[in-house]
């Protein structure tokens, strides 16, 4: 329980890993901003992955260890992963509601593996931090200072989903030669339509 709430009620994160070449979106995770909940988002990313990754992330203490127990875990079938974080400081911040607005200093940013060798250069979060603003772009309910946002927990997660799968699946990649995601993935041979996108959804099982 995070402040008081219940895991369906108030703050709700949402995790994101982003492939660097075909900038589909792997995994995604709705949740409070606890250690399980990092474990178990590590874990869908550790099922859907076949090779060995380079994984970078923000500074989010809970990550080394949820990477450490996804990745080079002696219960679970050999992996292996090179993992390492980069790090922010910004000055001239003294509230903490002053982290949604511009710093007044300069900004420092420091690198530092955890798990394997990682290329230091190869380690950033450009990616996603562009993808978290695609999702904040696209859906209302993720502006801060809004009155947009989700009124059920259930609304919030069906939102996100949708919108992932149309991402992945129906939206052209200025970076891909006009394909989608899915299409550099291999997942698909065309970029869907919005009306291939619904049909499918209305013929799923239910999850």
């Amino acid at each position: 329980v995070v402040n008081g709430d219940s895991p369906e009620v108030g703050e709700q994160w949402v995790w994101l890993a982003l492939a660097r070449g075909s900038k589909l979106v792997l995994s995604y995770h709705v949740s409070k901003r606890t250690q399980e909940n990092g474990n178990a988002f590590l874990l869908d990313i550790r099922s859907r992955l076949t090779t060995l990754p380079v994984l970078s992330s923000d500074a989010w203490p809970g990550y080394p260890r949820a990477v450490g127990d996804a990745f080079c875990n002696p219960d679970l079938p050999p992996g292996g992963v090179d993992y390492g974080q980069i790090v922010k400081s910004f000055s001239g911040r003294r509230r903490d509601y002053d982290k949604v607005a511009p710093a007044d200093g300069p900004v420092r940013i420091a690198k530092r593996g955890f798990w394997g060798a990682p290329e230091m250069a190869e380690i950033h979060t450009s990616y996603s931090e562009r993808e978290n603003l695609n999702l904040r772009t696209h859906l209302r309910r993720l502006v801060r200072r809004g009155i947009g946002h989700s009124k059920t927990y259930d609304g919030h997660l069906n939102t996100i989903a949708g919108f992932t799968f149309w991402r992945n699946f129906c939206l052209p990649h200025g970076a891909l030669n006009g394909r989608t995601p899915a299409q550099a993935a291999g997942l698909a041979d065309h970029c869907w339509s919005t009306a291939e996108f619904v049909e499918a959804a209305l013929e799923a099982d239910e999850c």
